[in-house]
């Protein structure tokens, strides 16, 4: 269980790791050169998160992995739903019958 006593302080140590790499994707969107090649936090995110795993993994400590773990199940799950309250209907009006049909059988099949 993540948030047990004896689970605790690590899982919150690794939710707060998560915290600081969103952060610094945050962070780094907003530099002017960024900003300016149109690339969102998102994409930073994911690159920082394969340069992680691919050299600096092995060196974090394995009583945070529990809050790793919660934050890429349970907390990335809950942001997309927010995220796709984004989405209203005359965006969906915008793209017509088509476009909605075709979101919806790929959103059914994946």
């Amino acid at each position: 269980m993540p948030f047990s006593p004896a689970n605790r302080k690590g899982t919150i140590n690794g939710i707060i790791f998560v915290a600081i790499f969103a952060a610094a994707a945050t962070m780094i969107a907003d530099i002017a050169f960024v900003k300016s090649l149109g690339i969102s936090p998102l994409v930073i995110g994911i690159v920082i998160g394969i340069f992680y795993a691919n050299t600096l993994h092995n060196s974090t400590p394995k009583a945070w992995a529990s809050g790793v773990t919660f934050s890429g199940k349970k907390i990335l799950r809950f942001a997309i739903v927010f995220y796709g309250f984004r989405i209203t209907f005359q965006q969906i009006a915008e793209v017509g019958v088509e476009g909605f049909m075709v979101s919806l059988i790929m959103l059914s099949t994946t």
